[in-house]
C-alpha cells in the first residue's frame, strides 16, 4: 500500500460515481469525510479531482511524512519498518515501497499547498485529548486553509476516536453529536 495508491483509488471512486459505474450517474454535489490519515487523503482527493464540494476532517493528520531520519535509514536498510499497534499489541510491517512512494511524490502529496488551493467549505473536528494525532495538527490545517470557508470544532475531553471503541457496540453520544454537526455543516454548505 502507498499514499498514491490510496489517492488514485479515491479519485477512481469519485470518477465512478459521476460516470455511472455504481448503477446510475451522480452529478450532484459531493462531500468527503476523512478520519486521521483519511483526512489527509480527503484533502488531496478534493484538490486533485476539483469535483468535491465540501470536506469534513476528523482528527486529521497535517503531514504524511511522520518518520524520523533514523527510522527511514533502518527502513531502507531492512526493506521494511515495524511498528506496534498500541491498542492491540499487534506488530505491523510497512514495506519500503511505502517510503519510496512518499519520497518520490512529495509534491503531489503536499497537504499544505493542496489545502491552500482549496476553495470549498471545510469542517475540522478534533478532540482536545487526542494522543494519536495532537490537536496542533488540526490547528496547522486550519492555518493553511481559507478561513472564510472553515468551521473548526475543538471537542473537549475526547481523543482520537471521539469516544468510539473497536469493536463498535454502540455509538456514543459524543460521536452522534459530531455526526449531527457534520450533517448540518454539509446541509448549510451544499444545498
Amino acid at each position: 500500500n502507498t499514499y498514491t495508491r490510496e489517492l488514485n483509488e479515491a479519485l477512481f471512486l469519485i470518477e465512478s460515481l459521476e460516470t455511472g459505474k455504481f448503477e446510475k450517474k451522480f452529478t450532484g454535489k459531493k462531500a468527503i469525510i476523512g478520519h486521521s490519515r483519511g483526512g489527509a487523503l480527503a484533502i488531496l482527493a478534493a484538490f486533485e479531482s476539483k469535483r468535491i464540494n465540501a470536506l469534513a476532517l476528523y482528527a486529521s493528520i497535517s503531514k504524511l511524512d511522520r518518520f524520523t531520519s533514523r527510522q527511514k535509514k533502518e527502513w531502507k536498510l531492512k526493506g521494511y519498518l515495524e511498528f506496534k499497534n498500541e491498542r492491540t499489541g499487534q506488530i505491523f510491517k510497512i514495506n519500503s515501497s511505502f517510503l519510496e512512494d512518499l519520497e518520490k511524490n512529495k509534491k503531489r502529496l503536499d497537504l499544505e499547498s493542496s489545502l491552500k488551493s482549496l476553495d470549498i467549505p471545510i469542517l475540522i473536528a478534533h478532540g482536545t485529548e487526542d494522543l494519536t494525532v495532537p490537536i496542533s495538527e488540526a490547528i496547522q490545517l486550519y492555518e493553511w486553509s481559507k478561513k472564510d470557508n472553515v468551521e473548526f470544532i475543538k471537542i473537549e475531553r475526547l481523543g482520537h476516536t471521539f469516544g468510539c471503541e473497536h469493536p463498535l457496540k454502540s455509538v456514543p453520544l459524543s460521536f452522534e453529536n459530531l455526526l449531527e454537526k457534520t450533517y448540518f455543516f454539509f446541509k448549510k454548505n451544499l444545498y
